[in-house]
């Protein structure tokens, strides 16, 4: 089975997959890239960390075979001025 590395870029820099995970193809990677990012989106929204999650998946040989992206938006404090336009 081929391994595919799952390397994740965030407000806070790169977090490259050194150990990668053995799936069939690259379907099943990329189903497996979309349960991890939605965790880690999970946890940003929750935690009020990270606005951008970016996850590129990798073959063996280095190839990037799918980017996944997940933005999230943080609500005005609506005790916060507007901005000046």
């Amino acid at each position: 089975m081929p391994t595919f590395f799952f390397n994740v870029r965030d407000d806070l820099g790169p977090n490259p997959d050194e150990t990668g995970l053995e799936l069939p193809d690259t379907e099943a990677a990329v189903a497996e890239g979309r349960k991890a990012l939605a965790e880690m989106a999970g946890d940003a929204i929750t935690e009020r960390t990270s606005s951008t999650l970016i996850m590129d998946i990798r073959d063996e040989q280095g190839d990037v075979v799918a980017t996944l992206v997940f933005g999230s938006a943080t609500l005005r404090d609506p005790e916060r001025p507007k901005p000046v336009e």
